[in-house]
């Protein structure tokens, strides 16, 4: 028997059109390379591939194992690999990975016809996966899979390892050696920096302590060591330019004496960029954001959601609409661009939350601002929200929200159920009519005040 030792990656085609570099996909491209494996990738998302073109890179190829990863908006393209690759090289071990199949691993199993799902960080269990499979071992041994088994039932094999720190070194990086990288420094705008910047995304931390009811993975906090996190950074400025960072963290500000030991070790290492994180109103303050400021950062991202104190407590956002005023303002004022997320859809909501989250979002619209609309509450599955609506019998399973589910380039413009105390008319239809609100208001505005932090104006009807 020969050596099972190459591997497949595939990245699906995003519905929204995005190409950004994936940083899951690269770390589990690192781990498996620094496990002797051999590892090819492709990439649907910076060049759509026919049929003919994918089956001819899998005849080619004959990997042994095929990877592919992705987020829901991708599931469309997830089922079509999925199908080309048990089509082409059916012997071929068929393993996916992401946001996808962590959140709903049987459903998304069924549908694909896949073998197996990593459930939780696919890097943390590909390795040991992988020489599970190529040495004849049990892969109930192997724990964060979900396996498909041979009268078509499903296995878990118990949650994944969930590392409190993560290796550092130059080796524990994304192999970005194996994609494209240029394109996707050049290929992705990150407002509010220049559509020309150079920008490349960057992890210091995985997970979110916090429990949102609209977010399926409440996860351990994994810190890199800033030191490593550094050395990245000058890495990617000298190997692709870079001009500018997404620290993708789920929440980069958690940790309030690592947020300012990150702004101090910056300055230590000369390191002179911009960069943009998440944040979170209940834990930022002046004194943090002057220092984020200080060192280069330009934009702060904050799920604000509802602009109701009632629906923030249903919500478990550990919020209210005070300190959601008082982040945006003190942000504004110390000079970093404001980035706030908003959605209507929730349980309990009506008309008048609704026009509550309109007249914020327009008594935000001053100064430094991006014109902002208010996308659907979506009960994704693996959330409370789909457990909510499985009991309330507004959903039957995960197959019923697929059939609901418009796969588009805005993929949260939608509202596939109505968990709303609103019955007597569409909501939907009243959420489109609060954002055609809402665009109006912005173009009847003096255009200077839709301002970046350089000072560049927006047109009228950027959204």
């Amino acid at each position: 028997m020969r050596d099972r030792n190459s591997f497949l990656l595939l990245r699906p085609a995003e519905t929204s059109g995005v190409t950004e570099f994936s940083l899951g996909l690269g770390y589990v491209a690192r781990a498996l390379l620094n496990a002797g494996f051999a590892v090819e990738t492709v990439c649907c998302d910076l060049e759509p591939l026919s049929d003919t073109a994918i089956e001819e890179k899998l005849r080619c190829l004959k990997p042994d194992f095929v990877g592919i990863g992705g987020m829901y908006g991708s599931f469309p393209d997830f089922i079509r690999l999925c199908h080309l690759v048990r089509r082409t090289t059916p012997d071929s071990w068929l393993i996916l990975g992401g946001a996808l199949p962590t959140s709903a691993p049987e459903h998304v199993l069924r549908k694909t016809g896949a073998d197996i799902a990593c459930v939780g960080p696919a890097d943390v269990t590909i390795v040991r996966l992988a020489a599970t499979l190529a040495g004849g071992g049990d892969l109930c041994d192997v724990p964060g899979l979900c396996l498909r088994t041979k009268d078509r039932g499903f296995v878990r094999t118990g949650p994944a390892e969930q590392p409190r720190y993560l290796a550092g070194g130059q080796s524990t990086w994304p192999a970005w050696e194996l994609f494209d990288g240029e394109r996707y420094v050049r290929g992705t705008a990150y407002y509010p920096f220049p559509p020309e910047a150079r920008i490349a995304p960057i992890l210091t931390a995985r997970g979110c302590p916090y429990s949102c009811n609209f977010c399926f993975q409440p996860s351990r906090y994994a810190r890199r060591g800033l030191e490593d996190v550094f050395d990245e950074m000058e890495w990617l400025i000298d190997r692709y330019r870079v001009d500018g960072f997404y620290l993708e963290d789920d929440l980069f500000t958690l940790d309030r004496k690592r947020v300012f030991a990150f702004c101090d070790g910056l300055a230590a290492r000369g390191i002179s960029t911009k960069f943009s994180v998440t944040g979170r109103f209940n834990i930022v303050d002046r004194e943090m954001l002057i220092a984020l400021r200080n060192a280069g950062c330009i934009s702060m991202f904050y799920g604000g959601e509802a602009a109701d104190d009632a629906t923030l407590a249903r919500m478990n956002k550990v919020t209210t609409v005070q300190q959601m005023r008082e982040g945006i303002a003190t942000t504004r004022d110390v000079g970093i661009f404001v980035r706030v997320g908003f959605m209507f859809g929730q349980p309990g909501e009506g008309r008048e939350e609704l026009r509550s989250t309109v007249e914020l979002l327009k008594s935000m619209a001053t100064g430094h601002f991006e014109p902002r609309v208010i996308y659907g509450c979506i009960p994704f599955p693996g959330t409370q929200l789909f457990d909510y609506c499985v009991q309330e019998g507004l959903l039957v399973d995960e197959d019923d929200l697929l059939q609901r589910f418009r796969f588009q380039p805005r993929l949260l413009d939608q509202l596939p159920v109505n968990m709303t105390r609103i019955n007597d008319e569409d909501p939907y239809r009243l959420l489109q009519t609060a954002n055609r609100e809402l665009l109006r208001f912005y173009e009847n505005q003096d255009p200077t005040w839709f301002r970046t932090i350089s000072g560049e104006t927006l047109p009228n009807h950027a959204a």
